[in-house]
């Protein structure tokens, strides 16, 4: 098996049965799936829309929170230019090294919505962080061409949104930010009292410049299932992804 997650994790997913709609284990299952199809790169082009040789990839991960008063972020799947980070079961970190400068971070909602706030900061949502989180990960602007932040959810509620009937909070918030990126940029600024940056740190800069790197996608649940490698795995994901939400 390749190590797509912490030992843990996999030790708590790996023979556990998807019977209702828990998001995590059905990402988890997906994930694994490719994985074990020796497939990574064709999910990583189905989440972001373009190629990269041999990405890494790692489910639960979490970057290193650089908000004062703010845990580290724990991201659904991490894919691309990353590497765990060194005395970590779950930590990433940008790996330098790596000729293919681009990564993802992925949220996976299935019938939950995003949340909103944190103790120290109402005005938080949950994909305003992932973001944030992202436009941070490198210190070096020049380490990365491209950053890619996707949303993953049933295809129902992406077509709510494609239909400007939007169910979820999420689709109002991913409207926005890919509608106008400056929006971004004034949520960040004003989040910035109540969450400041650790040890008087300036990365307003740096954000502002990785901004314009920035791609936000929408994949649903079914393009990933069906786009799985034909065997026994992918039809019984199917099969009970659609009785669960039937």
């Amino acid at each position: 098996m390749n190590e797509i997650c912490s030992k843990k994790l996999d030790d708590n997913l790996s023979n556990k049965i998807l019977e209702t709609k828990d998001e995590a284990l059905l990402v988890y299952k997906i994930v694994r799936a490719y994985s074990d199809a020796n497939e990574e790169e064709k999910l990583y082009e189905l989440l972001t829309g373009v190629s990269h040789n041999n990405p890494f990839l790692f489910l639960e991960a979490q970057p290193y929170s650089q908000r004062k008063y703010e845990g580290n972020t724990n991201l659904d799947l991490a894919m691309g230019s990353i590497k765990k980070r060194e005395g970590t079961e779950s930590g990433i970190q940008y790996d330098y090294k790596n000729q293919e400068k681009h990564f993802l971070f992925l949220e996976a909602k299935w019938d939950s919505d995003i949340s909103i706030g944190v103790k120290y900061c109402t005005i938080r949502n949950q994909l305003q962080r992932v973001i944030d989180n992202a436009l941070y990960f490198s210190f070096n602007p020049e380490s990365i061409d491209k950053i890619y932040v996707t949303l993953l959810t049933p295809k129902k509620y992406k077509d709510c949104y494609e239909e400007k009937l939007n169910s979820r909070f999420y689709g109002y918030k991913y409207g926005e930010y890919s509608s106008d990126s400056s929006i971004i940029l004034r949520e960040l600024e004003m989040i910035k009292s109540e969450l400041p940056w650790k040890e008087e740190k300036d990365l307003d800069s740096l954000i502002q410049e990785n901004i314009k790197k920035l791609t936000l996608n929408w994949v649903t649940f079914e393009e990933v299932i069906e786009k799985i490698a034909e065997n026994s795995i992918r039809e019984e994901i199917k099969i009970v992804y659609e009785q669960i939400n039937i």
